[in-house]
């Protein structure tokens, strides 16, 4: 008898085209150092901080729901809906 092993959840990013779309945008843009101390990305001609920048092209992957808000349809009395 073979053992199969554990089963591992795989994430199935939901935002993936954004994410790459942002990574491209992303490249396209130079970080600058000042001497002043204060340090971020040219965007347009001002220099807009990394958190400002991560804001404007996020390239966090997002988790897809697959069947929505209460996938395994234990809790849907609490909204309204069938169990069925």
């Amino acid at each position: 008898m073979t053992s199969r092993g554990s089963h591992k959840p795989y994430i199935i990013p939901g935002n993936i085209s954004e994410v790459l779309k942002n990574k491209r945008e992303r490249s396209n843009y130079t970080f600058c150092f000042n001497p002043s101390g204060f340090s971020g990305y040219l965007v347009n001609g001002i220099i807009v901080s990394e958190k400002e920048f991560d804001d404007m092209h996020p390239v966090l992957l997002k988790p897809k729901a697959l069947k929505g808000k209460n996938y395994d349809k234990t809790k849907n009395w609490m909204f309204n809906e069938q169990s069925y």
